[in-house]
């Protein structure tokens, strides 16, 4: 009886041998499938339109800070803002992948260009052509344009000689 019992056992053990090895089978095969769906999320990864929306707005509401004299370099400006805020801004797993943030710092780029472009044309409007405006005119349409809500006495102060001596170069 003894003998039976071993034997029974020594069935039992191999039978859980082999479930162990199995699951580990199966765990890898779950792992390389994993990693499979990333690399192929990663190369169809989109911005969403509310993302872009992000980008835009970040870079509308840095282009007319009063203090900005740099504007080629608008794009690493909106970039270092939304990795600062990035849970914030719900942008976390971009940041976690090199490919993706590479994706976005292209888009970033491009809507920067298109920001600056835009601010630029405003300027020009707003003092050659048929659309000249007054500087508080001017001011009060780039800030809602632009989505730069920011205003109190000081700071309108220092956006209208900002604006002033844009607009005077």
């Amino acid at each position: 009886m003894r003998v039976y019992h071993l034997g029974a056992l020594f069935g039992i053990f191999s039978q859980l041998r082999k479930g162990q090895q199995q699951l580990e089978h199966t765990r890898l095969s779950f792992q390389k499938m994993m990693n499979d769906f990333s690399t192929r999320l990663d190369e169809t990864f989109t911005l969403t339109a509310e993302q872009r929306g992000t980008i835009r707005i970040t870079a509308g509401k840095l282009i007319f800070e009063p203090g900005r004299i740099n504007y080629m370099h608008l794009h690493t400006h909106v970039m270092t803002d939304l990795r600062q805020r990035q849970n914030e801004l719900r942008l976390n797993n971009i940041f976690a992948s090199l490919y993706r943030e590479r994706q976005l710092a292209m888009a970033v780029k491009r809507i920067c260009s298109s920001v600056r472009n835009g601010y630029r044309e405003m300027l020009r409007d707003s003092v050659i052509g048929p659309s000249t405006m007054t500087l508080e005119d001017f001011i009060y349409n780039a800030a809602s344009r632009f989505g730069y809500t920011d205003f109190s006495s000081s700071t309108s102060a220092a956006m209208l000689a900002h604006v002033a001596i844009l607009v005077s170069d």
